[in-house]
């Protein structure tokens, strides 16, 4: 009880110390009018009052004043278009009534409030709203790279978050009209969630799968009432200019293959080869599925971990939602089902991808990108993958061959941290 006294005041000193960081970076942002990911969502926003097309391609230069607020024009953010669906641009039109630092402020503040919830949610649920486990939780969510991330380029990696808690927790609880709607809901906002439906579909949850595509289908027409039907092509026009795939920041199995290849028609090919190989993976968690608890945690974590993976635009800033994975992992481990080193090599894979990552829009392709700091973070993305679906076959401690499976999968890490360490030094 008096090491509890002692842990919990000192979490909530860490936890002020980062709220007093991210509030400054907010300000500064704000209030030094640098433009961010968040510019291109308040530039649409702004174009539907305006009567322009949300999707006209929005360059750096036609920022230079928005709404007569000058702003300072990064020239590393050159790819600026808003690659968010109608239905995401639609919820934020009522950001257009403000100028553009009353809006980024008011849009970060409810970033942060939404992934406070989230927390909320998350903790209430594994930890029976313990004190100690909310107050680490936060901590360990804004003490993450990718959280600051988001809030700094003002995306929408908490939102993300929340809207997976919410599916996940209506799930769990056989809520299956609630579940539907959030994940019709996330479908409309991030195409991504898709795979969370195929989630429920291997499961025959025929009641939550019609709920879903209802509440989808009202998101898409929803979106073309107000933007007009033509904002659909304009916005698959907009995909198809996307050339950014080899960003560090992008993390998935696309972003690592053009990486590695300069060939477009192998890197495509190797693309749907990888991506059947981690379906697999999800098929191979519904061969063994049972009606409990711990398969469905299990089997939901690893589907937002490979939604991250399959995503040709998996980027950093969406891993907030690994918060997730990561309270159900840790429940697991105070109830002694995964034993000490198995869960410090999970916590190795966190650290990892906690690492300080610089963002380069476009990497030239090179075999040496096996070793860098993107490549570190996609290896730790497959053994928390991998540590999923093994965790679930077992009710005590992992099988010693499905140990030597982790093993390997993360020594590409251990290769990766000799030759990066230098690097950052």
């Amino acid at each position: 009880m008096s090491s509890k006294k002692f842990i919990i005041p000192l979490q909530v000193l860490l936890l002020i110390g980062l709220s007093i960081a991210y509030f400054s970076v907010i300000y500064y942002k704000s209030s030094n009018r640098v433009a961010t990911d968040f510019t291109s969502i308040y530039s649409s926003a702004q174009a539907f009052f305006a009567k322009h097309a949300i999707y006209a391609p929005p360059r750096m230069q036609s920022y230079n004043e928005i709404k007569g607020v000058p702003l300072k024009v990064d020239p590393s953010l050159k790819h600026s278009e808003n690659l968010n669906p109608p239905f995401t641009v639609a919820l934020t039109l009522p950001l257009a009534l403000l100028n553009y630092q009353q809006a980024l402020q008011v849009w970060s503040l409810i970033s942060i409030i939404l992934g406070v919830l989230a927390s909320i949610l998350i903790s209430k649920e594994l930890f029976s709203a313990s004190k100690l486990a909310l107050v680490g939780l936060l901590l360990a969510l804004f003490a993450f790279f990718p959280t600051y991330i988001n809030v700094v380029y003002g995306q929408l990696g908490l939102l993300m978050l929340l809207l997976a808690t919410l599916i996940w927790l209506a799930g769990r609880n056989q809520y299956d009209g609630a579940a539907g709607c959030m994940l019709g809901i996330a479908i409309g906002m991030k195409l991504f969630f898709g795979l969370v439906f195929v989630f429920f579909l291997l499961q025959k949850r025929w009641r939550l799968l019609i709920w879903s595509i209802g509440s989808f289908i009202i998101t898409v027409i929803l979106g073309g009432m107000i933007f007009g039907g033509s904002v659909y092509h304009d916005y698959l026009t907009v995909l198809q200019q996307i050339d950014w795939y080899s960003a560090s920041w992008n993390i998935s199995w696309l972003g690592m293959l053009t990486r590695l290849f300069s060939s477009n028609v192998f890197v495509i090919i190797s693309y749907f080869i990888g991506v059947s190989m981690l379906l697999a993976m999800l098929l191979y968690w519904w061969r063994s599925y049972q009606p409990e608890v711990k398969y469905y945690d299990f089997g939901f974590s690893l589907t937002l971990i490979l939604m991250l993976l399959i995503s040709p635009l998996g980027w950093l800033y969406y891993l907030p939602i690994l918060m997730l994975p990561a309270g159900i992992i840790f429940k697991n481990y105070l109830q002694s089902n995964i034993s000490l080193w198995q869960f410090w090599s999970i916590a190795t894979a966190w650290l990892f991808i906690n690492m300080p990552l610089k963002l380069h829009h476009h990497l030239q392709a090179s075999w040496m990108n096996l070793l860098n700091k993107p490549a570190l973070v996609f290896y730790s993305l497959l053994l928390l993958a991998c540590a999923c679906l093994a965790l679930q076959r077992s009710s005590s401690k992992l099988s010693s061959k499905l140990s030597w499976v982790l093993i390997l999968i993360y020594l590409p890490a251990y290769v990766c941290i000799i030759y990066v360490i230098p690097q950052t030094l």
